[in-house]
């Protein structure tokens, strides 16, 4: 496997692993609704918050990737944490205000129900996919170092 391969696998990773979860979930159990597991949902609820923005952020880095040197493509990963983290605040914040104004055109909300606030959460949305991310980069670099070792990567 060469570098770029092991960066490119890396970064499609994260989408792949729970659609694989799920699968075999669906397989392996009697599968309903009614009967998700905690994986199944935290997997349903990432994919809302941020699998739309990483699949489209995966597929422009895999074609950036494709043409850059591998000098680049190292110096650049330790950037897509940040690169990441507002769009995926930003799909996030046009999310929670597509719902806001429905909502709010369906008169759903009470006066006993506070309304979102959309910067609290995306706040803490971009905060969060920093540190996953940036411990996803040093898992991958670990592994990077260990494969490296014994001689499986090629240049």
């Amino acid at each position: 496997m060469t570098r770029r391969g092991f960066y490119t696998m890396g970064l499609w990773l994260p989408v792949s692993w729970p659609v694989i979860i799920s699968l075999g979930e669906a397989f392996l159990h009697a599968f309903t609704w009614h009967q998700m597991s905690r994986v199944s949902g935290l997997i349903l609820i990432s994919g809302l918050f941020g699998g739309i923005q990483y699949v489209l952020f995966a597929a422009l880095v895999s074609f950036r990737f494709a043409h850059k040197e591998m000098d680049a493509i190292d110096r650049s990963k330790w950037l897509m944490p940040m690169i990441f983290a507002p769009i995926c605040s930003g799909g996030l914040w046009l999310f929670i205000k597509a719902i806001s104004i429905k909502a709010s055109q369906l008169q759903v909300r009470t006066a006993e129900i506070a309304p979102i606030d959309p910067m609290s959460v995306v706040w803490n949305i971009f905060i969060f996919v920093l540190a996953i991310g940036y411990c996803y980069l040093i898992v991958l670099h670990a592994l990077l170092f260990i494969l490296d070792k014994i001689g499986f990567l090629e240049d």
